[in-house]
């Protein structure tokens, strides 16, 4: 190898590392679910599709009803916590992922009450869904994955919005 050689495979490797570390902060950044879920005030749920399966008739995650959708659900994340100041800090970095990664769906606020559902959205089918649930000093995420159809979203939106009523 000449000295110019050597220079290039070391600018390269330091160039490769500096990517590598940008690139792993920033996906640490975009995650806050993983990010929250090891958070004493913070409830963590993460149910995988063979207790999707088993559950049978369980068809409520959060407050939402999701019976229609049990056939197209891969799995289920939810984080929760009563704390003020973590139900604060969640809402805005769930706010910042979830605006900057998916399309919004809905966005109501009622009194206390301010809810957020996000897609990600691929035609006419949804990968994964996000909805958060602020209510006075708890907030609520829930990360649902699968293949959905926009009607089906639309079916279980419409149990939400005559809930809230």
């Amino acid at each position: 190898m000449t000295l110019d050689s050597k220079k290039i495979m070391k600018t390269k490797t330091i160039l490769i590392s500096l990517c590598l570390l940008f690139a792993s902060a920033g996906f640490a950044h975009n995650r806050p679910f993983e990010r929250f879920a090891e958070k004493n005030d913070v409830t963590s749920m993460q149910i995988a599709p063979a207790m999707l399966r088993m559950m049978g008739s369980f068809n409520v995650i959060g407050g939402v009803d999701i019976s229609g959708l049990m056939n197209s659900i891969e799995s289920i994340q939810m984080l929760s916590t009563t704390s003020p100041a973590r139900a604060e800090q969640m809402q805005r970095e769930f706010s910042q992922f979830a605006t900057a990664h998916y399309e919004e769906l809905i966005g109501l606020v009622q009194g206390e009450n301010d809810i957020n559902v996000f897609a990600d959205m691929h035609g006419d089918i949804i990968r994964k869904l996000i909805l958060f649930m602020k209510s006075g000093s708890s907030f609520t995420a829930i990360l649902v994955a699968g293949n959905f159809s926009v009607q089906e979203i639309q079916e279980m939106m419409e149990v939400v919005s005559v809930d809230i009523n």
